[in-house]
């Protein structure tokens, strides 16, 4: 036995290794690829981290809550069997029943029994005094004695995969960060709104809740997903503004303070890049919305993606998918003639590829295998990359980077070189 393990096995109180982290699909496929990794055993993990929190990004108008309701949605979905349920605290009192339910295609019973939409009364404590509770409920815990286990009560919602025994996870949505109050400030209306100083102030002690929830939403597989503004500061100064994060435009900020990005897992910029029309191309009204994870710790940083946004229906897999694979030359013709390279047979206008997809089930294999075999290749090619890879946000510009010396500017989600005079 090694020196370590010796010591180790005389004190349980220095820590214990957990070698197996699920992660959970997120009913987008392009996203849980993006953000999948190369477990050390050579498994392909895809979507989201058990325990881990998630920030979403961007200006108004991108679909952030969609996302964020449409994500919560599918990470609990396996788990509906035992009622798994979304919590979500809706601090700028902007979401609905009917909304979600649109969204998710929860019926009435499903929504009254497991999605809680918490609009009045709330502050940042509600939201923290949530995850101690279901991590006690979770997990059996006797509130007056911590050491004292329900083993009956834990079984309900735990699972086994892979030979190891995990909770299920359970979704809270914050929307937004910006938005969430500590209960004293939030009950104070004599307190003036929107000062700095309160800002301050409120992400202080935001800080110092958030970093004690750490250790609950990990054990207790709890997955924050926060919504959060972008800002743009507005500088006179000669000297360029230090963007807040890399691959963040030079000016950007996000609120909340460094404790709330410090608790993110991984980090979600959107962004509205195109226009869809119901008389062209896809047939569909929307828009397409380019995401970059800002920061990943499964994979690759700065990587941008396209994602389908349907302004009925919220983002869309199967157009998500159609577009990506169009875009990768997997996807041609013209008029009613457009097909699957892989499956040649089906030919069809643009606006009806769903309606084939839906119906014709030999069609749907091909294209789900295609969409497979092109992402998980686009994965593992993530997964090599390296610093000196990855295109930087050059100090003091809006659309401006550099990869190998070379400069670059972003156009249509992807990077064209251009010359750059330096003085």
């Amino acid at each position: 036995m090694s020196l370590l393990k010796k010591v180790m096995a005389k004190n349980s109180d220095l820590g214990i290794t957990k070698d197996y982290i699920d992660y959970y699909r997120t009913g987008i496929d392009l996203f849980d690829y993006m953000n999948g990794l190369v477990s050390s055993s050579g498994e392909l993990l895809l979507g989201v981290a058990a325990g881990r929190a998630i920030q979403i990004i961007g200006n108004s108008g991108c679909g952030k809550s969609t996302i964020t309701m449409q994500f919560a949605d599918n990470i609990r979905k396996p788990f509906l069997n035992v009622g798994a349920p979304v919590v979500h605290y809706d601090y700028e009192r902007a979401s609905s029943k009917e909304r979600i339910m649109n969204l998710t295609g929860m019926t009435v019973e499903q929504y009254e029994e497991t999605y809680s939409l918490l609009n009045s009364q709330i502050h940042t404590e509600s939201f923290f005094n949530m995850c101690v509770e279901l991590k006690r409920a979770k997990l059996g815990l006797d509130p007056k004695d911590p050491k004292k286990i329900d083993k009956e009560a834990a079984a309900m919602y735990s699972y086994t995969k892979n030979g190891h025994e995990l909770v299920i996870p359970t979704p809270i949505i914050i929307d937004s960060v910006a938005s969430m109050m500590p209960k004293e400030y939030a009950e104070d209306t004599e307190r003036e709104a929107g000062t700095n100083m309160l800002g301050a102030q409120t992400a202080k002690i935001n800080g110092v809740l958030l970093k004690k929830l750490l250790p609950i939403i990990e054990e207790a597989n709890i997955i924050p997903i926060m919504i959060n503004h972008i800002t743009t500061e507005v500088s006179t100064s000669i000297t360029p503004t230090r963007a807040q994060f890399p691959f963040l435009k030079q000016g950007e900020k996000v609120s909340g303070g460094k404790a709330v990005h410090y608790l993110t897992n991984t980090l979600i910029k959107l962004e509205t890049t195109g226009k869809l029309s119901a008389d062209k191309e896809y047939g569909i009204s929307g828009y397409i919305v380019t995401g970059t994870l800002i920061k990943s710790r499964s994979n690759a940083a700065g990587v941008p993606f396209e994602m389908i946004f349907i302004q009925e229906t919220g983002y869309d897999n199967f157009w998500t998918n159609y577009h990506n694979l169009k875009k990768m030359g997997l996807i041609g013709g013209a008029g009613r003639s457009f097909k699957l390279s892989t499956y040649p047979e089906v030919t069809f206008a643009q606006k009806d590829a769903k309606d084939k997809y839906n119906t014709i089930p030999a069609f749907k294999e091909a294209f789900d295998i295609a969409v497979k075999e092109a992402y998980t290749k686009m994965t593992l090619d993530l997964d090599k990359i390296k610093p000196d890879d990855l295109y930087v946000a050059v100090e003091g510009e809006t659309n401006l980077f550099m990869k190998d010396g070379l400069y670059y500017e972003l156009k249509d989600g992807s990077y064209v070189e251009v010359e750059v005079e330096v003085v």
